[in-house]
Parts: structure tokens; sequence; C-alpha cells
């Protein structure tokens, strides 16, 4: 019926072994509308060739199952040749009935031009064992004579490396039902328990002994012993261990010349040989009924070849009727493409047979429910055969409040900008297709690329990529609707999101959804954990730490997880297909498994997985790391000022760069970012109607002035809006700046301690007091006047006062010394490393740093003033990159010489500057071997200090009766917190 509704198309019959494939490739033929002129059977063996030529001679599995006469009735004996070599004139076969070959003799792979055979040499082509029919050697014999008829029988349909047998699988007989109807008995298990199971020597010697008493039972005087080992040379151990226990194992292998092999399975098949060692041979399709024990010393690495031995031992036949045994070593030395189906053979005591139907034929089910799922996906376009995807289970999930939302392909229509032929990621679309419940869209790209070095078209290259998007419903009105955009690339991601309009109904799944997701997966271990700083940063800060190990999550401490929110995980799980590497990236509510699967198992993933975002599981490995802060949806601003915000890192270091207006490219290194409007007034980190003020400055201008690049706004959602300036990178064409921070969303830091990073907000776990008193340092400002910060300021006012900077240095002069020498620097003005910085080389080698930010009162009452601190505690936050600036010392060098701005100045109070000068190579070097800061830039560590004397120390300890002093002291922890994270003190000198 097949063959008269499909001729061109292979017929694929799977049998089990032992249970007639030879019988029905002889009677094929007979099916056919004509009789063929001529047939060829392609087999894998040398064996099975020659098994096969007898087989078609005689036609005695015809006759004897009574399908036929005897041979001796027919007027003409089928003339069958075997091939053992290359074929130099094909003319020699037509005189054949049947020509049966390996595919080195007959694949047209190893012919050129018209050495190969002609197309309408053969009329039928069988391949026996066809599991083998995917490689490049089989498949061409079936390309080449595509025209014919073909027949592929196998007993192992599904290969182990996932790749399909060509053709349509029209009839499977089951292993069970085999068993059920008599044609396979049970397999008597032996498995021995050793002391140590991985001494091979000892498992040797306890298998040929239980190998030789059982050949020596009367019940198994006609059968034959089966040795299997791994390689040529445990053949010649297993023959020594053999030999011990009386046993005469005769060796087989395909090292051994054809003759010696033809002999020893000559003597085989008459009954000379009793025991046999044998490393890949007597495998597919060789019938030895005699076979009845297996003495398995090494396992085998595929599971067709396990099936196969098995099999055999399993057929039933009446000259030999006694039962089979399988003996080998009770161990779990299992290959990972095993693991799940054998290891349960090894670790269970039943019988065999029995435990094999169950697997093959799931296997088999398996791959018939994943041909009629994609066939509902309609036929193949052009190079994309939708029955051979598997993507990889990834995705990034959105959420949509709006239960009644549905995508724009729900009724099983692809979006216009997707269809076949459309534009996409700077490609072409050659697949788009919607399953039939409009649940899971598939795209498939064909990218083209030339080499800008040539035009020669032969040089393109043509590529393809793969896009599915899942939608799976809301199940009740108070949850979100989610859907999966699996996307080969951000640009992908972001163009899927623009064609199915999801910017205005969409969100990214929240934290709170991937973290129940993580928990609710049976964890097996954890392998990395990505945590974020939820204290304020700056560039040359570390903001993102990885940890990396074996079961990490259990040796990672308290302190190292205070301050500290889950970023990313990678993980171990199981998840009934095994164990496998999964993840999440919990900012951008990423999740992945690192398997590549059909489409009807990606669809049942994606819908496993929607349960758990839905619905709280409790998994057997608990939740992961319950101390560690996993952060909130930001719902709403924090209820205080934003203090200030920090680049990505992932930005920093990758040659990205600022295109201004005038054209001119700006690393991004030499930008800052503000949370105001105006970063060149005072902080105004305030949310407005339109979000979140965040602003771009050019920094460290020579002209002692900063240049405004951007400013724009950060929205609850998690978006950012401004003008569209581009960056770029290298010279492509680049994106708005508010397109990559919507990728990689800058860190702002709030008066609270809040940190939030795009949609996300991490709130302050810190634990115990506030900031520790003592660092709050009161000086009573003698002659200063506190409302004038600078030295021109206060000469200005006429009354005699020195300023609050001159009343800064005094202080520090009179401060105990920490180094061998020590400089007192002012570098005040825009663009200034610190007010004040304080440099102190100490006898280790390294430079303790001191950075003090002042600035004066608005009163000459001291007080409790929030809105003063909180400016320089900003100012201060920001500073903290240049204990890590590889360009200190430079950008220092050239400030104390002139040419940078601000003047860096050395006060009164300092040692000699000469030094200062030779480190900085402003002086000649004073000896041989010497080494400028210039050269090797030291360790530093040090101090960051606020200076206002407008605050009242008092007054800041004091109860608090109003909201105000509670303000005062939590920006004091804030940045407390922000420079201990780094190691470095922190001083904020006001007035008693």
């Amino acid at each position: 019926m097949h063959w008269s509704l499909a001729p061109t198309v292979p017929t694929v019959v799977s049998v089990p072994t032992g249970s007639g494939k030879t019988a029905i490739a002889m009677a094929a033929p007979h099916f056919l509308d004509e009789p063929p002129r001529r047939i060829l059977v392609v087999v894998p063996t040398r064996a099975l060739r020659d098994q096969l030529v007898g087989n078609f001679q005689s036609q005695e599995v015809l006759q004897r199952i009574g399908a036929m006469p005897s041979v001796d009735d027919f007027a003409q004996v089928p003339n069958v040749i075997p091939l053992t070599g290359r074929v130099t004139h094909w003319d020699e076969l037509e005189g054949a009935d049947v020509v049966v070959a390996l595919p080195n003799s007959i694949s047209p792979e190893h012919y050129e031009g018209d050495a190969r055979p002609p197309v309408d040499l053969f009329d039928l082509v069988i391949i026996d064992e066809a599991h083998h029919a995917p490689a490049p050697t089989w498949t061409s014999i079936l390309d080449h004579f595509a025209s014919r008829r073909a027949l592929l029988l196998t007993a192992t349909p599904v290969r182990r490396d996932g790749k399909r047998i060509p053709g349509e699988l029209v009839y499977h007989y089951p292993l069970r039902r085999a068993l059920d109807e008599g044609f396979y008995q049970p397999v008597r298990p032996v498995l021995l328990d050793l002391a140590d199971p991985a001494d091979r020597v000892a498992a040797d010697a306890a298998i040929a002994a239980e190998a030789a008493q059982l050949l020596a039972m009367e019940a198994h005087q006609t059968s034959v012993l089966l040795a299997r080992g791994g390689s040529i040379a445990r053949l010649g151990n297993l023959e020594e261990a053999y030999s011990k226990v009386g046993i005469e194992l005769t060796l087989l292998h395909n090292r051994m010349s054809e003759q010696a092999q033809r002999e020893v399975l000559d003597r085989l098949m008459a009954g000379e040989v009793r025991a046999i060692g044998v490393v890949g041979m007597l495998g597919e399709g060789f019938d030895l009924p005699s076979l009845r024990i297996a003495a398995y010393h090494d396992k085998h690495k595929s599971l067709p070849a396990t099936i196969q031995l098995i099999g055999r031992l399993a057929r039933v036949d009446l000259e030999y009727p006694q039962g089979s045994v399988l003996i080998t070593a009770r161990d779990i030395d299992v290959f990972p493409e095993l693991r799940g189906v054998v290891r349960s053979l090894y670790d269970e005591d039943a019988d065999w047979a029995e435990v094999l139907p169950g697997i093959i034929d799931d296997q088999i089910q398996r791959e018939r429910d994943e041909r009629a799922f994609v066939a509902d996906f309609g036929p193949a376009h052009g190079d994309i055969l939708p029955d051979r995807l598997q993507p990889l289970q990834r995705s990034v999930v959105y959420e949509v409040a709006d239960t009644t939302w549905r995508p724009s392909f729900d009724q099983g229509q692809v979006p216009d900008k997707l269809v076949e032929g459309a534009n996409f990621e700077g490609g072409r679309v050659v697949y788009s297709v919607v399953d039939p419940e409009g649940q899971l869209l598939v795209i498939g790209v064909q990218h083209v690329s030339q080499p800008r070095w040539s035009s020669d078209p032969g040089l393109a290259e043509t590529t393809y990529s793969l896009h599915l998007v899942a939608f799976q419903q809301s199940p009740r009105t108070d949850l979100p609707s989610v859907l999966f955009i699996n996307a080969d690339g951000q640009t992908a991601l972001t163009e899927l999101v623009e064609i199915l309009e999801l910017q205005e109904v969409a969100h990214p799944a929240s934290p709170e959804r991937i973290g129940q997701y993580i928990d609710g997966l049976d964890r097996r271990s954890v392998s990395a954990v990505g945590m974020r700083t939820t204290n304020a940063a700056n560039r040359g800060t570390t903001t993102y730490k990885n940890h990396l190990g074996a079961s990490v999550d259990r040796g990672l401490r308290a302190i190292d997880m205070t301050r500290n929110a889950l970023g990313h995980v990678n993980i171990q799980i199981s998840d009934g297909q095994g164990s496998s590497n999964a993840g999440a990236a919990l900012e951008k509510a990423k999740l992945w498994v690192t398997r590549y699967t059909p489409l009807r198992a990606y669809r049942d993933w994606i819908e496993q997985t929607a349960t758990l975002l839905w619905f709280e599981r409790s998994s057997v490995s608990g939740p992961l790391l319950p101390a560690l802060n996993r952060g909130t949806t930001l719902i709403d601003w924090p209820p205080a000022p934003a203090l200030a915000a920090e680049l990505n890192p992932a930005l920093l270091g990758r040659g990205y760069q600022i295109v201004t207006d005038a054209g001119e490219l700006i690393a991004l290194e030499e930008v800052e970012l503000f949370v105001a409007a105006d970063p060149f007034s005072n902080l105004d980190g305030l949310p407005t109607g339109d979000g979140l003020p965040i602003s771009a400055i050019r920094s460290d201008r020579d002209d002692n002035e900063h240049e405004l690049l951007w400013s724009g706004h950060l929205r609850l959602d998690g978006s950012f809006a401004g003008p569209p300036v581009v960056i770029r990178h290298g010279h492509g064409a680049g994106a708005a700046i508010a397109d990559f921070f919507n990728e990689f969303p800058p860190t702002v830091y709030f008066l609270d301690g809040t940190t939030v990073v795009g949609r996300v907000a991490y709130t302050l776990d810190r634990v115990g007091p506030s900031i520790n008193p003592n660092r709050i340092v009161s000086f009573d400002w003698p002659g200063v006047d506190i409302t004038a910060e600078t030295a021109q300021l206060a000469a200005a006012r006429g009354g005699g006062e020195l300023s609050v900077h001159r009343g800064l240095v005094d202080w520090l002069a009179a401060r105990p010394r920490r180094g061998t020498s020590r400089w007192i620097v002012l570098n005040d003005g825009a663009g200034e490393i610190a007010d004040i910085l304080v440099i102190e080389p100490l006898p280790s080698g390294e430079v303790h740093l001191g950075l003090w930010h002042a600035k004066a009162s608005a009163s000459r009452t001291p007080a409790r003033r929030i809105n003063e601190l909180q400016v320089v505690v900003a100012q201060a936050i920001r500073s903290r990159r240049w204990f890590t600036s590889l360009n200190l010392w430079p950008e220092l060098a050239q400030r104390l010489g002139g040419q940078a701005k601000p003047d860096a100045i050395l006060q009164d109070g300092s040692d000699d500057i000469t030094r200062l000068l030779e480190l900085l190579e402003l002086a000649e070097v004073p000896e041989d071997g010497f080494i400028s800061w210039i050269q090797r830039p030291p360790l530093v560590r040090g101090e960051i200090a606020v200076v206002q004397p407008g605050l009242s120390r008092q007054a800041a300890l004091d109860e608090p009766n109003d909201g105000t002093q509670a303000g005062v002291m939590q920006l004091m922890t804030v940045l407390e917190d922000t420079a201990s994270a780094d190691g470095h003190e922190v001083i904020v000198l006001g007035s008693p």
C-alpha cells in the first residue's frame, strides 16, 4: 500500500532483533507489481553479508515458514553476488538477481563521475540495520537510487544521536508483543556483587568462573558462550581469565584477516566453538540461535548494540530450548548516553527482556508523537524541516497582566512582518508557522554574509537562526499570562517585541516569579552564583561578583550575601529526562536548560515552566539561598531621593562610543551618570511625571567644565526615554542610548539604601546598627566662615575669616600622619578628584589616599542639613572610582603640572613636594632603579570623607523629633556601606 501511494519514499519497517527481518527482506520483492530485475541489499558487516548471501540463495527461511515452495521446484536458483570490494565494471552485475554489499563497496561516495553505478541498475534497494542510514555513505545510496523503491529494516529506528532514519515508519512490531506471542523468552541476569567492581581483574575472574559453571550444566550442553570485551587488548585479558577456569576462548575481532574470521565463523556455526570472545563482531543481524550465555565484561557504549545483544539472547528456537543467561558485575559503570535507560537493567533484579520492551517501545512512541505534532505545522519549507528542528530550551519570559490579551498569532496566522520572504534580523525569513492551537510561533531566518575583502559570491556564507515565541494563557484572573521569546540574539528579541507590539502590554517577568521557578526545580547541585552588590558604587568598583565551583551554594557565608542580591544562577537539575544544566538571570527574566529538544518536547517544557512561574512548588531540594536578596518588581519609587547612578559594567571596556551632535566620538569610559535633569546644579534626584531624571556627562575635561551629552528618564517599568543620541560599537550603525540602557540598565542608588536596576528594586538588607557614631567627628571651626567654601569667597566678604577649605587643611595638617610622607593637595573645581586629597605613602609600599569632599553651610548655625549633606555624599560616592583607576596618578601629575584642570595645588602642612614630583615623573629621577607611580601604580586604600560644617554632630545623633534626623543618619549609613564594601573608611566632619 505504501509503495503504491509514495513509491519514492523509503519504507521503514521496525521489528525486534531475531523476529524476521531476513524473511521480510526476502519476501519484499514479491510485493512489487512487477518482479524486480535486480535487488540491492546493503548490510553493515562482512559476517552479515555472507549470511544473507546464503539466505537469499537457499530461500530456506521462507520455505520453513511455508511462504514458498522448495528451491528445487524453481526453474532457476537466484543468482546472488556478494560484493567484496570496489566495482570496476558495473555491467558485471547485470546477470545478478541479488547483490549483497557493504556501503564501502556500493556507496556513490566512493566513486567519482561516470564511475558511479547506473541509477537504474537496481529496481529495489533493501537497507538492513537501517539505523545506519543517516550516515553519509548510506544516505548517498538512497539519494543515488532515489527513483527506486527502498525498504529499510531495523530493530532500533531511533538513533542515540537524535538523527532520524530517512523515510516513513509504516510498521512497527513491538518487542513486548513479540514476548507475549512467544517469539522471545526471558533472559535471566546474573549480577555479581563484587568487593570492588572497579577491579577489572577480579571482575573478569568472577564472571569467567560463573560462565564456566553454567557451561558445565547439562541444560547448557549445546549452548554457546559469548564473552564481550571492549578492545582487542581486553580480549587477551579475557582469554587468560577463561583459561584459568578450563575454558578455551576463541577470539574474533576485525583486525584478523578475512580468511581467519571466516574460519572462526565456520567453526562456530558448525558447533566446534563453545566459547567465543568478541569485540565489534557478531553484532548487527548475525544469527546464532545457540547463543544462550553472554558474559558482559565490558558494556556497550550504545543502546542499539545493547539491544542487539539482549535481543539475540531472548530469541526462542526449538533446537535450543534452554533459557538464556547474561552475566555481569553489579556496578554503575554506565556511559552517559545510556543513563536512565540501560542503568535500570543493571540495577534491577528483573528479566532484562521484560525491562527492555517498555524502553524501546516508548522511544518509538515518542518518535511517532513528535512526527504527528510537527505534521500539524504543515510541510517543510526550503532548507528547514520541521521534524528536524531541535531548539535549545531557553527563553526570556514576559508577563501580561491583562488576561484577555492574546498575541497576534493566536488564531494560527503568522504576523505580516514575519511571513516567509520578509526581512528580519538582517536576514530573510524562510520558514514561519504557527501550531494549530495558536500557542507556538516558529521562525527560521536565513543570513547570507559576504566577506568585506572580497566580492566573490562563492565566498558568501549562509547561516540560519531559529526563533520561537510561545504563549500560555493565564489559568486565573489574578495571575498574568506569560509569553516566552526564544530569540537567537538581542537584535531579534527587540524586533520580536516590536512586531508583537508588547511594549505597552508586557513586561519582563518579575524576579519574584523567576525566583519561584528556580525554587520549584529539583536541584542536584549549584555550580555558579552571580551576585549584584546592592551598595552604591561607581566605575572602577566591583558591582557584580561570580562565585563558582561545585556546590558553591554551600560555601557561601553570610558576609558574602550581605548587601548583595541574586543576579543569576547555574544549577544541575533532575527533570525526568536525566540530569541537565539549567539556570536563570533574574534581572533579565531569562531561563535556560542546556538541552536541545524536538518541538513537541519544547512545547511541553514551556507548559511545565509556566506552571512553575504561576504556582509555588516545594522541591525536594528546598529553596535556593533563601537568605540572599532577590529583588522585587518596582511598583513605586523609593520614598527617598536618588543619590547616584552608574553605567552597567557590561558596557565598559567593550569599545562602545557615544556619537555627539558634532560627530565626535566619546568613549563610554569617559562618561558619568547623574540622577538629575541638570547635573551642574544641586542634586535633584526626584522622580517627575516622566520618571527619574538621568543625565550623562563627559567627565575629566581639561577646560574645567563638563559637557552634557544626554538627558532622559527612567520609567517605573524599567524602560528609558530620551533624545536619540547614538551609542555605537566599531563602524556599526549603533543604537540610541535609551535602547542600550533598556538592554543594559544602569544601577541607581537611593537615599534609603534601595538599589534599582531596570524595573527591579533591591531593598537594603543591612544587618546591625546604622553608621558608627565614631565616624562622625566634630570640629569647632575657629576663625572660619562656615558659609564660605573657598578662599576667594571668604576674601571677598572681607571679614578676615578663613574659608572652609582653609580650615579643613589646617585640621588635616594637625592630624597624626600615617605614612612616611604626607602631601595635602587642593583640587577644587569642576571635574575634581576631590576638594582635598591627602596622599601618604606607607612603609608597606601601599599608598593611603584620603578623598575629602567639602561643602559650605547655608547658615552660620549648625543643625541637621540633609540637603547640603546629600549633595556632598553623592560627590563622595562617585569619587570612589579613583581608588582603583589606573589613570589616578597620570591625571594628578597633569593637574599638578598645569596641563589639566582643575589645578592641583600643594597646601601648607605638606612635606617637600620634590619627592611627590619624582614619583609622578614631574622631576628628574633621583637614582637608578627608581620606579615611579606612573610606571607601576601602587595599591591604594584609604578613606572617603565628607565635610559639612553646617551639620551638628549632636543634632545628628539626638533622638529624632522629625524625619530629618532619620534621613541624615540613613544618608550617612548608605555612605558607610558604600565605602566599607570596598574596604575604605568613612569620616563625616561636622560641627559640635
